[in-house]
């Protein structure tokens, strides 16, 4: 497992800015979270790709900023809205290509109760076409788990395990808890189809922190994750407000380090 850093996190400094600052911090894996429409354009990657690669840099992910409004947008019930908006998210899965991203998350479709509901055929459609197109770009989409969205109740992604079985997930770990649910009920419900993972702690109050300030057990959720067969990209996802100071973000990566090698340790694997 590789520790990343997502330039979110540090919102609303400019992804630039933020990819610089989680250089400083020692991270060389990024996700990026694209805000606004000039940082979906051509010009704008070619300068954010330069100043990646003079650092070594790389991207593995972005999550675009319309993700907020899919449910009213790309999986409205209104034909022609919906068809508007597949082509709009078809260029972003194309500037996703160009970042190098390797995944494009999704919040997916809204919900109107406190109850799990199967998803519409519109809906399933939706997952389908984007998952043609993007794998013919070589970026995989991801569903993840959103405390607003249908993709907060864990049986949603049994339930798209059994609809879009070609569709891999993006676990969110503060997001599962702000939904009502345990992280180990996302995982148990994701299982094997877990392709990105959105870390951060928890303390006593259950509020959003840096990994290393709270109370999770992590040697135990990596444990978790393994045994689902997950062995990829952990991004330290927070809100600005949990960052006391950009220093604590060095410190944060040093601590996930250090888990991460007492966990390989102790099942057996190379550090």
């Amino acid at each position: 497992m590789i520790p990343a850093f997502s330039t979110g996190s540090l919102y609303p400094m400019e992804p630039e800015k933020a990819a610089l600052a989680a250089y400083d911090a020692g991270f060389r894996t990024l996700e990026v979270f694209v805000n606004c429409e000039y940082e979906w354009s051509d010009e704008y990657i070619d300068l954010f790709l330069a100043l990646l690669e003079e650092r070594g840099m790389r991207v593995t992910s972005v999550h675009p900023y319309q993700s907020g409004s899919e449910s009213f947008m790309l999986f409205s019930d209104y034909p022609r809205r919906r068809k508007e908006t597949m082509e709009y998210y078809k260029k972003c899965l194309r500037a996703a290509a160009r970042y190098g991203a390797k995944y494009f998350i999704l919040h997916g479709p809204g919900r109107s109760s406190e109850e799990f509901r199967p998803l519409y055929p519109h809906e399933i459609d939706v997952y389908r076409e984007l998952l043609d197109y993007g794998d013919s770009l070589g970026v995989e989409v991801l569903q993840e788990n959103v405390r607003k969205f249908l993709s907060a109740f864990p049986e949603t992604f049994r339930h798209l395990a059994e609809e879009v079985p070609a569709l891999g997930y993006n676990l969110d770990f503060k997001q599962a808890v702000q939904s009502g649910f345990q992280i180990e009920d996302l995982i148990d419900a994701m299982g094997s189809r877990i392709r990105n993972v959105h870390i951060n702690d928890l303390d006593i109050h259950n509020r959003c922190r840096l990994p290393g300030e709270g109370r999770l057990d992590y040697l135990d959720l990596f444990g978790r994750l393994r045994n689902a067969g997950f062995d990829g990209i952990l991004v330290t996802e927070v809100y600005r407000r949990d960052i006391a100071d950009l220093s604590r973000i060095q410190v944060s990566r040093l601590f996930l380090e250090s888990e991460l090698g007492k966990f390989e340790l102790l099942s057996g694997n190379k550090p």
